[in-house]
């Protein structure tokens, strides 16, 4: 699973690479999940906002739900299955990290950096 920011870029004539803003290709923001035995593309969920702005990477749990940060600041869960979405939660701040998972007591939670916090929340069981 990754969060794809489609963009285009060009060298720069003073050294170094430049972003290209092509209105009749635009760039675009995808999460997409891959078939491990076939690397096809099993789905793909288009996501909104500007490319280039969303430094939070996924996380996929063995119970099939996938975390991300989107650069709106919203984090969501999907199905890893099929990239249905079953929650989300506005942070409405910038993603510092990728999500992680940690247990305690045989609880799973996930946590993620936004902004100057840190947010923790648990699965249901």
């Amino acid at each position: 699973m990754a969060v794809e920011d489609c963009s285009l870029y060009r060298k720069a004539h003073d050294g170094g690479y430049g972003f290209i803003n092509d209105p009749i290709d635009p760039a675009h923001k995808v999460l997409r999940a891959l078939a491990v035995d076939s690397g096809k593309i099993a789905w793909e969920l288009p996501l909104l906002g500007h490319t280039e702005t969303n430094y939070s990477g996924v996380l996929t749990t063995a119970s099939g739900l996938l975390f991300f940060g989107e650069s709106n600041g919203e984090f969501a869960a999907v199905d890893a299955k099929s990239g249905k979405y079953l929650w989300h939660f506005e942070a409405n701040q910038v993603w510092k990290a990728s999500p992680i998972a940690y247990e305690i007591d045989g609880r799973e939670y996930i946590a993620i950096a936004s902004g100057p916090n840190i947010l923790s929340f648990t699965t249901a069981h």
